[in-house]
């Protein structure tokens, strides 16, 4: 996503969705000792938001007493002022049995630094139990790292062409949605070592629609490439890989790098060796796919310094590439009210 000057209105909601989970949710505050409802609340990714991005806010509630139904009430109050009353951006029924867990994720539009996000429970006009989002940090860059490594990627935060200063994080398939517009949020998305076969038709739809209209996605393959493009759809891809083979590189790092090999479909390699594309870079709709033809995660790529050198000519394509080419066009809708357009894995 190149830099653009857009700003995007604030405090709009989207796509609520309400699905009740089988597992145990970790990590739940204690409410009063006598309240058997409990909620956390985290708005972005791991609580980083993205300024004028949309960002989801997630919602996890747990019941340890009796059988509850009631409202789930999401409220944002701007600069947290003490006695200033937000403004409902959702509300919905919602029924809590003994021993259940439910998670509510929504996505916002946050322009206003300090505004904060209130989800509360409540029966018959009264508050059963209530709660504030967890403190987190802001950035005006974000690069989401798909990737079954917990560490793939993190030297993107490290690198700062332009003085972009660009926080990483690390996502789980669940939170990826079935539409592209949360996506947008992204400046760059990565996909490296992971099975994207694991991932909704609505979800790779998404990462399709996300590049179509002006997303950057950066794919690894090298040793993982069966398992990372078994399921993205090979239109959007600059290489039809077939296979692999190992090289002496310097340029990433030095012996023995396994890479991808195939034919080369509409791509353009702009980074080789001894003929062998490295990376290559194909413009799709409004946005562009750049894939290497190896693992970010392997030995001796994920030390080698010359990895970084190459992050960082990604970066720079990704942030200050040629006007008009993979633009990132931001999407927006009036009204406070959240808008629905699909369901999502949580």
């Amino acid at each position: 996503m190149r830099l653009r000057g857009w700003r995007l209105p604030a405090r709009i909601g989207l796509a609520a969705v309400l699905t009740a989970l089988a597992l145990p949710i970790a990590a739940v505050p204690v409410q009063a000792a006598s309240n058997p409802l409990a909620l956390t609340v985290h708005v972005g990714y791991q609580d980083v938001v993205k300024t004028g991005g949309w960002m989801p806010v997630t919602i996890d509630a747990r019941n340890s007493g009796a059988s509850v139904d009631g409202m789930l009430e999401v409220q944002e109050s701007l600069n947290a002022q003490p006695g200033v009353s937000g403004f409902t951006i959702y509300e919905a029924p919602i029924s809590l049995a003994s021993g259940a867990s439910k998670r509510v994720r929504l996505y916002l539009v946050e322009n206003t630094t300090g505004a904060r996000i209130t989800a509360r429970i409540t029966q018959q006009g009264r508050v059963a139990v209530s709660q504030d989002s967890a403190s987190g940090a802001t950035t005006s860059a974000l690069i989401g790292v798909l990737s079954d490594q917990s560490t793939a990627l993190d030297d993107f935060a490290a690198i700062h062409p332009g003085g972009v200063a660009a926080r990483v994080v690390h996502l789980r398939a669940d939170d990826i949605p079935d539409s592209s517009i949360p996506l947008r949020s992204f400046d760059i998305l990565v996909i490296d070592d992971f099975a994207t076969d694991s991932l909704t038709a609505g979800q790779r739809a998404a990462i399709a629609d996300f590049v179509t209209t002006g997303g950057d996605l950066l794919v690894g393959t090298g040793a993982a490439w069966r398992k990372t493009l078994a399921a993205l759809p090979p239109a959007i891809l600059p290489m039809q890989v077939t296979g692999t083979m190992v090289i002496d590189s310097t340029a990433v790092g030095g012996s023995a790098v396994e890479v991808a090999t195939g034919t080369v479909t509409n791509g353009l390699p702009w980074l080789s060796d001894a003929g062998q594309p490295l990376i290559l870079e194909r413009a799709y709709g409004a946005g562009v796919v750049t894939m290497s033809t190896f693992d970010w995660n392997q030995q001796p790529v994920a030390v080698a310094t010359a990895s970084r050198t190459i992050l960082r000519q990604v970066m720079s394509r990704a942030f200050f590439g040629q006007a008009g080419t993979a633009q990132n066009v931001p999407y927006a809708v009036m009204g406070p009210a959240p808008m629905g357009f699909g369901t999502q894995a949580s």
